[in-house]
């Protein structure tokens, strides 16, 4: 198993599971309607059962970002911290639906005929969604 370059998640669009060598983090690239979404996720064993964190979604969070995520998490773990328990809301790791989606949507305006699609979705989303789930954290599994 090698360890993953920036160059490397960059690029790939093929739908699976990539790990970086040595830090039970993982990259995992899901197809979707406007191309690839891709997943930091860190992967770990407490109690003889694996659990899986997310730690945020590719570019939002760089692949530097995320080993350094990997490393404070295994930190917690070999201090005796059961992070499987940590709310994930009260965890600085997870990201906020709000702020996941407001990234989606700039990741992909360009896609949109017109600038009109963008502000319609970011209003929409402003007026619906937000108010009910806006503060609520993004679970990847």
């Amino acid at each position: 198993m090698r360890r993953l370059t920036h160059q490397f998640v960059a690029n790939t669009t093929k739908p699976g599971r990539y790990f970086d060598a040595g830090s039970n983090l993982h990259l995992l690239v899901r197809s979707g309607p406007v191309g690839p979404n891709k997943y930091w996720i860190y992967r770990f064993t407490l109690e003889r059962k694996r659990h899986e964190r997310s730690l945020g979604v590719f570019p939002s969070v760089s692949l530097s970002e995320a080993r350094k995520l990997a490393i404070d998490l295994s930190a917690k773990i070999n201090n005796g911290v059961n992070v499987a328990e940590i709310p994930k809301d009260s965890d600085d790791i997870n990201q906020l639906f709000k702020d996941y989606s407001l990234d989606w949507i700039e990741l992909n305006k360009g896609l949109w005929s017109n600038e009109k699609h963008y502000r319609q979705w970011i209003s929409t989303m402003a007026s619906y969604v937000y108010p009910k789930v806006g503060n609520k954290t993004v679970l990847t599994s």
